[in-house]
């Protein structure tokens, strides 16, 4: 089965309604993993207001660039997690 990776996307410290929505149109295509950026010592939190419906792990990347860089950033995190979980 197919892993599709999902970024999870946060209204203060709650996962939204459009995660669960994205997973749910992900698991028709394989297995799901959310991806969380986080400040450090957040993710945990977060990552609990993830883990819902038909997602099967979550993925937490913390750093206190995501608020200092942006965007660049987030890019740059997204990108090494791709490479290094191969998803087909």
């Amino acid at each position: 089965m197919s892993t599709v990776l999902i970024l999870a996307d946060f209204s203060g410290d709650k996962a939204t309604k459009t995660t669960a929505e994205l997973a749910t149109a992900a698991a028709r295509i394989g297995e799901v993993t959310a991806i969380v950026l986080a400040a450090p010592g957040a993710g945990a939190a977060l990552a609990a207001t993830v883990n819902q419906g038909p997602i099967a792990k979550v993925l937490v990347v913390e750093s206190a660039d995501f608020a200092s860089h942006g965007v660049a950033a987030s890019a740059d995190a997204l990108a090494q997690l791709v490479k290094s979980q191969a998803p087909k």
